[in-house]
């Protein structure tokens, strides 16, 4: 049985017909998607979801001890702060008063 040689450019170009033919004919997989939630849109938004007897601190700073976790990572969401979403209590809690206070 002989065994015909190709250049290097026309296996090239085979196996490329036939990835593009895989990626047209397969069905494309479901996009991720995050669980629908309702965070707040801004700062303001963000303060009413505080629970009332949470409040402002003497120094204005929310009473973040108050507030769950995701509470806390809606607020630091809203204040633009990035990595948090692994963040425990505690650690979130050093970071927003790091964020608020400056």
């Amino acid at each position: 049985m002989a065994v015909k040689k190709h250049s290097k450019e026309e296996l090239m170009e085979f196996f490329g017909a036939i990835q593009a033919a895989i990626a047209r004919d397969s069905p494309k997989p479901p996009g991720r998607t995050r669980k629908p939630s309702s965070p707040a849109d801004t700062l303001e938004d963000a303060g009413t979801k505080m629970k009332p007897h949470e409040g402002l601190q003497q120094d204005g700073q929310p009473n973040f001890e108050g507030m769950t976790v995701p509470e806390l990572r809606d607020l630091a969401r809203v204040r633009g702060m990035r990595g948090y979403s692994k963040l425990k209590k505690g650690e979130l809690i050093d970071r927003l008063r790091g964020a608020w206070s400056s």
